[in-house]
């Protein structure tokens, strides 16, 4: 603050997308006019960001530059649709965003299914980034509306599922438990050259991403029951196919288990997606220069704490001793904000009808209207000056 009472500060702005209402570039440009809105002089940087899941492909153009595409490849429960993909450093690298062709925010609940959910789609869009001469790959692999291990995946890819008659399994979570065989044969060949980057939004296990997530996703209880059986077996086929132990493999629940089934079968690597995406922003060096953070998110709950994007922002800034700041959609019931581990406070909208709305102009108002009020709580009392 200078001798006219004007205030001077950096402000790093990081959210993740509200699902089904706002980008994270929506939800950062709301917040930074509720900042200029209190204090002008607020010196802001955005830094969208999304940890895997829906937004990634936003955020890796944002932060790589590149352009969009759009294919035609098959959906969640089999259908044609058309699907938003990325290309960027001058056509050698290919971004796939999975919550764009099987996601779950957008999908209402009685229509959730991952015994017949499928990731054949995401095969389909490496197929055709293989057929443009594409080599390099960044795959989003949260948000997810299935529990199929990424079986769709590397069906479309060539490898054949194959039952106890030789049959091919049908798609979806729930024919697992049906495996005899797998057949790497077919496995185009050009993936041998290919290298995939797998962005993880949660560091969840393979064992453990049915009773994690399963249940979000539509499954009954011995729906569950069910997909647990067929993770082990998978599992069981898996390790004795290659020799190698997956069972228990970090990050190889993310995606309804298709992080190990790409992790395995094309040698990807399986990297948090916030922190990717931060990486590849220079975010650390900004933070070093900054003096306060504000976060976003759509609900803050316990997968929050999964090594999710905000997570991983408070944790980059605790280290420093930055305070962060949140504006959330709403807060779970019960649970208790992360203040000991560096969150300064917590703005929840907490309005079903705000969190709700498909109105982009409503959400922007009212995540505006809370940055312009916590600025003025805080600052005046607490800022100290600037760099």
């Amino acid at each position: 603050m200078d001798c006219k009472g004007e205030i001077y500060m950096r402000c790093l702005i990081v959210p993740q997308a509200f699902k089904g209402t706002a980008s994270a570039m929506q939800v950062a440009a709301a917040i930074q006019d509720g900042l200029l809105r209190a204090f002008p002089t607020i010196e802001s940087h955005l830094f969208p960001i999304a940890d895997g899941g829906d937004g990634t492909l936003d955020a890796l153009l944002f932060a790589l530059g590149g352009s969009e595409r759009t294919s035609v490849v098959t959906g969640t429960f089999g259908a044609q649709q058309e699907v938003v993909w990325g290309i960027a450093e001058e056509g050698r690298v290919a971004i796939i965003e999975m919550a764009k062709v099987c996601g779950l925010a957008n999908l209402p609940f009685e229509q959730r299914n991952p015994m017949n959910a499928t990731t054949f789609g995401v095969g389909e869009l490496i197929l055709e980034a293989l057929d443009r001469g594409i080599r390099k790959f960044i795959v989003g692999i949260g948000g997810s509306a299935t529990q199929d291990c990424g079986m769709g995946a590397l069906q479309a890819l060539g490898v054949l599922f194959k039952d106890q008659k030789g049959q091919s399994l049908p798609f979806g979570g729930g024919a697992l438990t049906s495996l005899a065989d797998l057949d790497l044969s077919h496995l185009d060949s050009r993936l041998k050259k290919a290298s995939f980057i797998l962005l993880c939004d949660v560091s969840t296990p393979f064992s453990k991403s049915a009773n994690m997530y399963a249940a979000q996703k539509g499954a009954t209880s011995w729906q569950i029951e069910e997909l647990n059986r067929g993770f082990l077996h998978f599992a069981n086929i898996v390790e004795k196919k290659f020799d190698r132990s997956v069972l228990e493999l970090p990050c190889g629940g993310a995606g309804g288990g298709i992080g190990m089934a790409l992790h395995t079968f094309l040698n990807g690597k399986m990297i948090l997606g916030t922190d990717y995406i931060l990486d590849l922003s220079a975010f650390d060096e900004a933070l070093y220069k900054s003096d306060c953070v504000i976060i976003g998110e759509g609900k803050f709950d316990e997968q929050t704490l999964e090594n999710k994007g905000p997570w991983r922002v408070l944790q980059r800034a605790k280290a420093k001793g930055i305070p962060v700041f949140a504006i959330v959609g709403q807060i779970q019931q019960g649970f208790n904000p992360p203040y000991a581990e560096g969150l300064t406070a917590i703005l929840p909208l907490h309005s079903q009808e705000i969190i709700n709305t498909d109105r982009l102009s409503d959400t922007w108002s009212h995540i505006a209207f809370a940055a312009e009020q916590l600025m003025r709580i805080y600052l005046p009392k607490n800022f100290k000056g600037g760099h």
